[in-house]
């Protein structure tokens, strides 16, 4: 599965934005999360964040009877400067359950912005 979002502004300010953990919690709050922690390193031209992401969501009939509706999940980000934008890895594992997600992303400079 491929997901692509445009933002209006250039690649270093998506960047700055997504590797601010202030910033990252103030949004994830406003979305309703219980809880979200961020921790930020940076060596050379690599940042990894971490995160322990606390959520409440609504289950289908089914799962609601398996799964607590409350899930923390812990995520790690490495991210790699690459030319004008950046690469990278994301991890998602749900604590106390067999969930584990998996993904890679990029953000390069476009003619609008970035994406």
């Amino acid at each position: 599965m491929t997901i692509r979002t445009d933002f209006e502004q250039d690649a270093k300010a998506v960047f700055k934005a997504m590797t601010d953990p202030e910033f990252l919690t103030d949004r994830n709050l406003a979305l309703g999360e219980i809880s979200s922690e961020y921790e930020v390193s940076e060596g050379g031209d690599r940042t990894t964040l971490t995160a322990v992401r606390e959520v409440r969501r609504e289950l289908p009939g089914v799962l609601a009877k398996l799964f607590d509706p409350v899930s923390v999940m812990d995520i790690t980000e490495n991210w790699q400067a690459q030319g004008d934008g950046w690469t990278g890895e994301w991890y998602l594992q749900v604590r106390e359950q067999p969930v584990t997600v998996t993904g890679q992303f990029q953000l390069v400079p476009s003619e609008t912005g970035c994406s």
